[in-house]
């Protein structure tokens, strides 16, 4: 799968991303502005952040990316209940919203964009990291 399709999944325009590079280091997508990628005068691992891992049944694209880039996305949206947050935020399955037609999803809940979660059945299982999720069980009360 290359860029152009990941984008496709999601209802993006190559345009929305004019002031970016993206581009596939192994099996993951990378984003970074033009002059990080042009800049050469440090020898680095990797430039910007991975918005995307290809794996052997799809590509997954990361918390970060949609996260930032979550009001962009238009396609394979579910969307979660407020008082299901918790549960979903700390690595739980939960009922879902919508009628996606790829198998990792953008969830989102009251207008905002929480994460990726893999969609099944009208549930969504929780694809957010163990080190993002929320530890202090009184901050969602």
């Amino acid at each position: 799968m290359n860029i152009d399709e990941f984008l496709k999944i999601y209802g993006l325009k190559k345009d929305d991303f004019r002031d970016y590079v993206i581009y596939r280091f192994g099996k993951d997508f990378w984003m970074t502005t033009k002059e990080s990628y042009d800049f050469n005068k440090l020898r680095v691992n990797r430039k910007g952040i991975r918005i995307a891992r290809q794996f052997s049944r799809g590509i997954k694209p990361t918390t970060t990316f949609v996260q930032l880039f979550g009001e962009k996305i238009k396609k394979n949206v579910v969307f979660i209940k407020k008082e299901d947050l918790k549960e979903f935020i700390n690595g739980g399955t939960v009922p879902a919203q919508g009628n996606p037609e790829y198998r990792f999803v953008v969830v989102k809940c009251n207008g905002f964009t929480i994460g990726v979660g893999l969609y099944k059945e009208g549930e969504v299982k929780s694809q957010i990291p163990r080190a993002r999720r929320i530890v202090d069980q009184n901050l969602m009360d």
